[in-house]
């Protein structure tokens, strides 16, 4: 199973290399298929039972193969080219992205049937749209009308920026609209019936305001318990992101798997009997959906709500690597469906968090025995917690470049409380109104405070987020192949794995000394692909830095200079602006 799924993976990521590199999005990966077939055809014909073998192992990979190449493509659209007609066109709104009081973001798609070419139909598109006092903003099922060309995705070019482009067309985006003052309008005045869940989430939404708590309280248990996170200030988003527990904030795999234990322990009385225990598979697997579709249904809830359900349905078969097998089937599924998933950030971090503990999870809680039950409990948690953050390190660092410290007392402290915040809530939320029940509704009220206050002050301890720490690419391959050696080493106890992982120490150090090296003894200009002038000159480890515009020197400072420095392993905090003072010492070699 697990050789054929990382056949899988290997047919998507050669399909994200042609498409990217190759120019090959549509590559006829039937004829793989058809290769696969004739394969089998010709083990029907061959006597030797050894070949046999071997051409059926070679034919069951290239199918799988095949099919991992062809869900990448029909999982990403083909980017269209620059439409220049400003003709009105109909579009439905599919989603809306973001709203605020003056602006909303949506994704349309077209729905116009008088589209000559057949370019756009079916298409998703990313627009912004501008909302005054005398308009009203559109909802979702609503069409509207447009009279805007359609741009291409943007393309970067600014090393270590964010890949605005990229990241559109692997949500399925095959364009984006801008649209002038006055260019837009509702075709249809009455929006349609919303879906049954999408009033039902909307009702508990007005629900939860109708407690008039603060707004930060608010805030926070509408992401805990519907996955709202459209009123959380990026001040609160700092605070738990420095405190390691940003996690609490996206409903993912932390959140169903509250809900599959509150399940779990609910139906438990089905369990005893033989005759019922599939009936309670149906019940978890049904709860598990129902939460996932009332938080929104966002990639990463449907990641977890597609595992814990198949856990849910192997659950009582109680085979040794039970669990494995449940992870890997449920990646399976969800990449078949969307295979640009895999490159997806939030894909990437549910997977390797629970491989991180499925692996890591036993051999630490095994360190430290104890027969006091609290310290019992206290051990699992800092085990799952430790075990989770081996799993993400090399992803954590490359893409967010820092490392929180007290992720381990973080969710010690944090977990338990939105545990029962969620148990709590979803009491109030069934039940009744506030007002009906006072007492849980003061608990809940005091356990936000309680969430809130442990966050401000871990996020406030000494040195609790280690920021803007060089790291690149090739170092998450080199650290990622260290823990999957070591990883191969616990699970099988093959001595080999662990030579393998203690060789690559060395390695690991001696490219970080080497890069230094090569750039102490180098010099680099960079012209950044800005509306402006905007440039850096980088002198050994020197960065100086300048933009005409000097009014936008705090934005290229934040987005632009920053991700540039770390991209060339240079901490941020050497940056230099260039002016008269220093003017000398940038036009003189530095390197002799």
């Amino acid at each position: 199973m697990y050789r054929l799924f990382s056949i899988f993976l290997v047919g998507i990521i050669s399909a994200k290399l042609s498409f990217e590199y190759m120019a090959m999005p549509q590559f006829p990966v039937q004829y793989l298929a058809f290769g696969a077939l004739g394969i089998l055809l010709i083990e029907l014909v061959v006597g030797s039972m050894k070949i046999k073998s071997r051409i059926q192992s070679l034919s069951f990979y290239l199918c799988f193969f095949a099919l991992g190449f062809y869900s990448f493509q029909r999982s990403v659209p083909e980017a269209l080219a620059v439409e220049k007609e400003e003709s009105p066109r109909l579009f439905k709104v599919e989603e809306i992205l973001k709203q605020k009081e003056d602006a909303v973001q949506l994704a349309l798609r077209f729905s116009d049937g008088n589209d000559s070419l057949d370019r756009l139909a079916d298409k998703l598109f990313w627009t912004h749209l501008r909302i005054d006092s005398c308009s009203i903003a559109p909802q979702e099922g609503q069409l509207i009308w447009l009279r805007s060309k359609i741009s291409k995705l943007p393309e970067n070019s600014n090393p270590g920026a964010f890949d605005f482009g990229a990241y559109l067309l692997q949500k399925g985006y095959a364009g984006q609209i801008f649209l002038k003052e006055g260019a837009w309008g509702i075709f249809e005045a009455e929006a349609p019936k919303a879906k049954l869940i999408t009033r039902w989430r909307k009702y508990l939404l007005a629900q939860i305001e109708s407690w008039h708590w603060k707004e930060e309280h608010e805030a926070v248990f509408k992401a805990l318990t519907l996955g709202y996170k459209n009123e959380l200030s990026q001040e609160l988003k700092a605070d738990f992101a420095a405190a390691g527990a940003m996690h609490l904030l996206a409903v993912s795999g932390l959140h169903v798997g509250i809900v599959y234990l509150l399940l779990s322990y609910l139906l438990v009385a089905l369990g005893y009997f033989k005759e019922l225990q599939m009936l309670r598979s149906l019940l978890l697997i049904g709860g598990i959906w129902l939460f996932a579709l009332i938080s929104g249904a966002s990639p990463s809830v449907l990641r977890s709500a597609t595992m814990f359900s198949i856990m849910a349905a192997v659950q009582n078969l109680e085979r040794p690597g039970t669990s494995f097998r449940a992870l890997f089937l449920s990646a399976f599924v969800l990449l078949i469906f969307n295979a640009a998933w895999l490159f997806d950030l939030g894909f990437q971090l549910s997977y390797s968090a629970l491989l991180g503990i499925l692996i890591w999870q036993a051999k630490i809680e095994a360190l430290f025995e104890s027969r006091f039950k609290p310290l019992i409990w206290l051990n699992k948690l800092l085990s799952v917690s430790i075990a989770a953050q081996i799993g993400t390190l090399p992803l954590s660092l490359y893409y967010f470049h820092q490392f929180p410290t007290y992720f381990w007392l973080s969710n010690i402290v944090m977990i338990p409380l939105v545990t029962v915040l969620m148990y709590a809530g979803f009491v109030l939320l069934i039940l009744g109104q506030a007002e009906n029940l006072p007492i849980l509704y003061e608990l809940l009220e005091k356990l936000l405070s309680l969430l809130i206050y442990f966050n401000e002050k871990i996020a406030d301890l000494p040195l609790a987020l280690l920021s803007d720490i060089p790291f690149n690419g090739k170092q998450a391959v080199m650290l990622g192949a260290i823990i999957v050696a070591l990883s191969i080493f616990l699970l099988h106890k093959r001595k080999i794995a662990l030579y393998g992982a203690l060789l690559m120490l060395p390695f690991f150090g001696a490219y970080q000394l080497g890069r230094r090296y090569l750039r102490i003894e180098s010099a680099h200009i960079q012209v950044y692909d800005e509306a402006s002038f905007v440039a850096s000159l980088r002198l050994g480890e020197r960065f100086y830095v300048y933009a005409s515009d000097s009014s936008k020197y705090d934005y290229y400072k934040q987005y632009l200079w920053r991700d540039h420095m770390l991209v060339e392993g240079l901490d941020p905090v050497d940056m230099q602006f260039f002016d008269e003072s220093n003017e000398k010492d940038c036009l003189i070699n530095p390197l002799d």
